[in-house]
């Protein structure tokens, strides 16, 4: 009977140091899974706001002076908005931002140049903050920004 008894208790220690471990174990391995998961997102956005703006720049310099009419010309005002705006200049890249809300992406363009004639410069700045999955991480809120600059190509 005695022998039974050791038996059984013998088993049952096991059990409980898995649980324990576990315990002590799972929520760190979470934690670590979800803070790659959350900067892993957070470079995916990164890199999606430098295509964005690279695009827009790209457009914007096929709009300069000599842009045919049907085309229109754009600037040299400094143009604000978000990329969820309804304006022309917002069309090459309000598809392509697909993990961030549009109008949460702040879009900038500026002719530092004073001017949208051939060879001036033309500069875009999107910004985007990406908040963290989870708040316990302590790298809190992350300001995303790309800037391109191109010239005026017509």
């Amino acid at each position: 009977m005695k022998l039974i008894r050791t038996a059984i208790r013998t088993r049952l220690q096991p059990r409980g140091a898995a649980a324990l471990e576990t315990a002590f174990v799972l929520p760190v391995t979470l934690l670590v899974v979800f803070a790659l998961l959350d900067l892993g997102l957070a470079a995916l956005r990164y890199n999606t706001l430098v295509d964005a703006s690279q695009r827009l720049a790209r457009e914007a310099a096929m709009h300069g002076d000599l842009a045919p009419s049907v085309a229109g010309s754009w600037g040299p005002a400094t143009y604000t908005g978000t990329a969820a705006d309804a304006d022309e200049i917002m069309n090459p890249i309000r598809q392509h931002l697909p993990t961030m809300a549009a109008d949460l992406v702040a879009v900038e363009l500026t002719w530092p140049d004073t001017g949208n004639s051939p060879r001036d410069r033309i500069e875009v700045g999107l910004r985007y903050q990406h908040q963290p999955l989870l708040p316990v991480f302590p790298w809190g809120t992350l300001d995303l920004q790309s800037t391109t600059t191109m010239r005026i190509v017509n």
